[in-house]
């Protein structure tokens, strides 16, 4: 019973793990699926990452999506500080219940460095607010920000009330928080019944003929910003420094890479991450087994044997891997709105020895043994070895993200956590069983083996007991941990298998459903052909992934924005309808577009009737009929 519970526990403990492992999994398979350029996967696997850290996850639409509303109005009114900071929002202009309504209808987003926050010379018609972090200002053709955003600061106020095209552009500088009005969401607002005085309606949306203070303000506190922005950018043109910045950058495209590099995309990254894993597995194994096994001989002092030269070779690979990761291995940096490949010896050496693994792989490359030969005891001195461990998942996650980089194959996070899972139960058992075997000097190494297994699974069959108080602490504290280890197994185990089996988001599961529905309510027998028609479709063509649902669901408004620009942007592009269209036109026509799936002898417009829009195919065949005329 005591298992079962704590099984119960902690597998509860692990549920929104268990289902953002599951949302992640899904998302990577449909951006293998839609062939996401690398850049833009990166950009969503380190938002998601974030989000994990930050609230486990789950998207703010999921967090508020079930509050009430009184409930919603409070949570938005945290946000009351940041919004009367905006000269149309004055609070001396507005009324509370009106900026209730507008705090209530900011949306939160999460922006990756370098992500374009505002796009220059497009309508975009939102008001950002930077909550955290920080955002640049820049104008296309200057290569040097010309201002920033910090938190409490706001851009856009002016495009979201006059209907312009952005004058400057945003960027984050790092993982940027902001709040967002956007115009659809204003427009809401403004059309309140509460709210009628604006007559926004009659003012065709923008406010260019209204005297209302608030946008006289706006007006001002506009002209003031770009003014401000306007002389930054005279005198970055006009000083040496920016001289020898384009001289620089002017020259970007001729800098040669001397000597070897070896890029993120090279299968050699594969080897790479396969090779620490194993090392790493054998040092975790071998130096606990051979202390144990001196333990045994009573001979803790033995001098340097023939099984130390592997460990001199894999210390020597190590080494030399720490010189071409600060020598030989490009890395991927997001700088300049994109996924730069940084080749430059200085940099790369920079890079590795600020970051984390370089003081893991100094610690572990230390020669403890080398020092301790002058008194003995040089397995003991190989101990430190053991902190290669801690590399094990780091190694992992690099061997996927190696393999989809350089192979395409897709591993999803499921099955990096059962890999995990089974190797450090290897390694738990080994490090049990060689301490059991160390102080039971009278059992062979299987019998240790045994005795590890059955304790740590809580079976304890007690043909092998304690036979003395050492042994006996020994036992009590590996049965100890043996009943969690058994029990986060389990529930592991449990939370794999049992997923997402029976929920809404399995298709065979949602088909039974609709079908029971649609019998109860005595559909035709065509009605329920076509529904199921549509699933197969979707099971069949799309890998079980509903498109729509995904993008609508999962996705932040930001980066659903970027993947439907990528998934239409062919179709669009391709029409002579839009030849001569600017690049912010498109970029709205490409993310309105929304997908629609017909059937077999579906009719998509009837000549009879107007279309109701505009149609591109994105996948299948169409046939344009005619019929005969009466």
């Amino acid at each position: 019973h005591a298992i079962a519970n704590m099984t119960s526990v902690l597998a509860n403990l692990d549920v929104v793990s268990m289902r953002y492992r599951y949302e992640m999994d899904t998302i990577a398979r449909w951006l293998s699926f839609r062939s996401v350029p690398e850049a833009l996967k990166d950009r969503i696997n380190i938002l998601y990452t974030y989000l994990n850290r930050r609230q486990c996850g789950m998207l703010d639409d999921a967090l508020f999506s079930d509050l009430p509303p009184k409930l919603t109005y409070d949570f938005a009114a945290l946000h009351m500080g940041l919004i009367t900071k905006v000269p149309f929002f004055n609070p001396k202009l507005r009324s509370e219940a009106f900026l209730s309504n507008i705090a209530n209808a900011l949306i939160q987003r999460v922006y990756t460095p370098n992500s374009i926050i505002l796009y220059q010379h497009e309508k975009q018609r939102e008001l950002i607010i930077v909550k955290n972090g920080r955002a640049n200002v820049y104008i296309k053709g200057n290569n040097t920000e010309v201002g920033c955003l910090t938190p409490g600061d706001f851009m856009g106020d002016y495009q979201l009330l006059f209907g312009t095209v952005n004058q400057v552009g945003v960027k984050s500088h790092d993982f940027t928080e902001v709040i967002v009005l956007t115009y659809a969401r204003f427009k809401e607002v403004m059309e309140h019944p509460d709210d009628e005085n604006f007559h926004f309606e009659i003012m065709a949306g923008n406010f260019r003929n209204s005297e209302d203070q608030g946008a006289m303000d706006t007006i001002h506190y506009s002209t003031k910003s770009l003014t401000k922005i306007s002389l930054t950018v005279s005198s970055i043109k006009n000083t040496k420094r920016n001289k020898k910045l384009g001289d620089m950058i002017r020259n970007e495209g001729k800098l040669i890479v001397k000597g070897l590099r070896i890029y993120p995309n090279s299968k050699v990254h594969v080897a790479r991450a396969i090779f620490t894993i194993v090392a790493a597995m054998y040092y975790s194994i071998i130096c606990p087994v051979r202390i144990a096994y001196l333990i045994r001989q009573n001979n803790l002092q033995a001098p340097f044997n023939a099984t130390y030269i592997l460990d001199l070779i894999l210390d020597g690979i190590f080494i030399i891997d720490m010189i071409f990761k600060a020598k030989v291995y490009a890395y991927v940096s997001f700088d300049n709105d994109g996924r730069n490949v940084i080749a430059d010896r200085d940099s790369m050496t920079r890079h590795y020895v600020q970051s984390r693994s370089f003081k893991l792989d100094l610690f572990s490359v230390i020669p403890f043994d080398v020092i301790s030969a002058f008194v003995g005891y040089e397995s003991v001195a190989r101990i430190p070895k053991i902190a290669r461990v801690l590399q094990i998942p780091q190694a992992i996650w690099a061997l996927r993200s190696s393999l989809d980089e350089s192979m395409q194959v897709t591993v999803n996070e499921t099955h990096v956590s059962i890999l995990l899972m089974f190797l450090f139960s290897v390694l738990i058992i080994v490090w049990s069983s060689a301490g059991w075997n160390a102080i039971r000097i009278e059992e062979s190494a299987y019998e240790s083996v045994y005795w590890s297994l059955t304790t740590l699974t809580t079976v304890g069959y007690g043909d092998l007991t304690p036979a003395n108080f050492r042994q006996t602490i020994y036992a009590l504290f590996v049965g100890a941990f043996g009943a969690v280890f058994a029990a986060a197994i389990i529930a592991n185990v449990t939370s794999f298998f049992h997923d997402v089996e029976i929920s809404d988001d399995n298709i065979e599961h949602k088909i039974n459903c609709i079908k029971c529905f649609m019998e109860t309510h005595n559909s035709s027998f065509e009605s329920i052909k076509k529904i199921q028609d549509y699933f197969n479709y979707i099971e069949r063509e799309q890998d079980g992934l509903n498109e729509e649902l995904l993008l609508n669901k999962s996705v932040p408004d930001n980066i659903k924005t970027n993947l439907l620009v990528h998934i239409t942007q062919s179709m669009v592009l391709n029409c002579i309808f839009f030849a001569e269209c600017d690049a912010g036109f498109l970029r709205r026509v490409m993310i309105s577009l929304e997908q629609r799936f017909f059937g077999s002898q579906f009719i998509i417009i009837n000549a009879s009737r107007p279309a109701d829009g505009m149609y591109f195919v994105k996948k299948g065949i169409v046939h344009i009929m005619q019929t005969s005329s009466t």
